[in-house]
């Protein structure tokens, strides 16, 4: 655990994640309409996300995305940063996506991938468009 993290962040969980899926991650996100951070730019999903995520987070049917929000520090630990409803994956990270992050299950690359082609399909079918900041 990285020592800011240790002191100061929420990254916590039964599984580290392999910063290794970092890249393929991040694309994903792009490619969903969210920066490298997590922050959705340019599309609204119609859904709000369930407290006691914050007006930063962005939910959809099956997923729910939490930037890291260094304002809000006090509900931070109480979300997981990515959600899939779906397969039950939370993962929380420090600072950006993968960054010291935490998983509630191993996850390898063979179980992330499908995830993510789900994401940027749902995501694309509520008007988001690839990000290219």
């Amino acid at each position: 655990m990285e020592l800011g993290n240790m002191l100061f962040g929420n990254s916590r969980g039964d599984y580290a994640v392999n910063r290794d899926l970092e890249d393929l991650f991040v694309d994903a996100l792009k490619r969903a309409g969210f920066d490298d951070r997590g922050f959705r730019h340019g599309w609204e999903s119609d859904r709000p996300a369930p407290p006691p995520y914050n007006e930063q987070a962005t939910a959809t049917h099956h997923f729910v995305i939490q930037p890291y929000v260094y304002d809000d520090l006090e509900n931070a630990g109480l979300c997981p940063n990515f959600l899939d409803r779906v397969t039950g994956l939370k993962l929380r990270w420090y600072k950006y996506p993968l960054r010291d992050s935490y998983a509630n299950y191993d996850l390898t690359r063979e179980m992330l991938v499908p995830i993510l082609d789900r994401l940027v399909e749902e995501c694309q079918s509520l008007g988001a468009q690839p990000f290219r900041g």
